[in-house]
């Protein structure tokens, strides 16, 4: 059974406008992540509901660190929800020694900032060391007689150990994992660099550069922040979760106290493009 809020006073003791002022001091990609974090929990939980799954599925996704950061009244998300479960190091690169001889003989593109691997490479380089044996001697077009070259001998079980949690977590075949030294290399060096390399990669993964979809524009990240977004999102989960209904003159008070967006700005240009924003940023 759905509940219906009936005023601003029925909502969560947790939410309050005035904690969601911390987007106005945020970076572009710290407020996409804001927003991504949340689609990916509003995608799983809608999930759960179209496979009717037991009620105690939906209560595991309420037991998450994100939500709990939500609704003790710190909205502002500081890990990732695909990554907060897993404390994998990615910096497998330099913790198991490779270097730029190396990544040259694995066929590895980099620059002297940068250092990338796109994850299709990885997970055939992981998969040839899931069969890993010092033994059997590797296929022609393995990607591991580059480093064996320099190590005849072969990894010892320690570096395959290293290495294999790192591969395991790069899944994503349309994602490259990427090591950057900040340290040494200025943000104009580094970024020159990254353009270089962006095409390379683009070309060694057939994956084109697409089309943009917005997630550049200013204009976007100002509607942000006036249409609370980050705020309407947690509301929506809240819905989610318990079953609970915000009327649209409820949920207009709720996020514009002040009077700022009307009921039909609410339901004709913010619920658009809080979709909108969510669907840019799960692709």
């Amino acid at each position: 059974m759905i509940i219906k809020v009936e005023s601003k006073k029925d909502l969560p003791k947790w939410f309050d406008i005035q904690n969601y002022n911390f987007n106005k001091g945020l970076s572009k990609p710290e407020i996409l992540n804001q927003i991504h974090c949340r689609a990916e929990l509003i995608i799983q939980v809608s999930d759960v509901i179209k496979k009717n799954a037991h009620p105690e599925v939906i209560d595991s996704l309420k037991d998450c660190s994100l939500w709990w950061q939500i609704i003790e009244g710190s909205p502002l998300i500081k890990s990732n929800i695909e990554l907060e479960n897993s404390h994998i190091d990615m910096d497998w690169l330099d913790k198991i020694g490779i270097n730029v001889k190396e990544l040259n003989l694995l066929g590895i593109q980099h620059s002297p900032a940068i250092k990338g691997i796109p994850a299709s490479k990885a997970l055939s380089i992981g998969q040839e060391i899931e069969q890993f044996n010092l033994v059997k001697p590797l296929s022609d077009d393995s990607p591991l007689k580059g480093i064996l070259k320099l190590y005849p001998s072969g990894f010892n079980e320690i570096d395959i150990n290293k290495l294999k949690p790192a591969l395991r977590c790069m899944q994503n075949v349309s994602e490259i994992s990427v090591d950057i030294n900040i340290a040494d290399f200025s943000d104009a060096e580094i970024l020159m660099q990254l353009g270089d390399l962006l095409p390379i990669w683009r070309k060694d993964t057939g994956l084109h550069n697409p089309k943009e979809k917005g997630l550049s524009k200013e204009s976007n990240y100002k509607k942000i922040q006036e249409y609370q977004v980050i705020a309407c999102l947690d509301l929506y989960m809240w819905q989610v979760f318990f079953g609970i209904k915000i009327p649209n003159r409820v949920l207009t008070v709720a996020l514009f106290p002040n009077g700022e967006k009307g009921e039909k700005e609410l339901t004709e240009t913010v619920f658009p493009f809080v979709n909108k924003m969510v669907n840019l940023v799960k692709r």
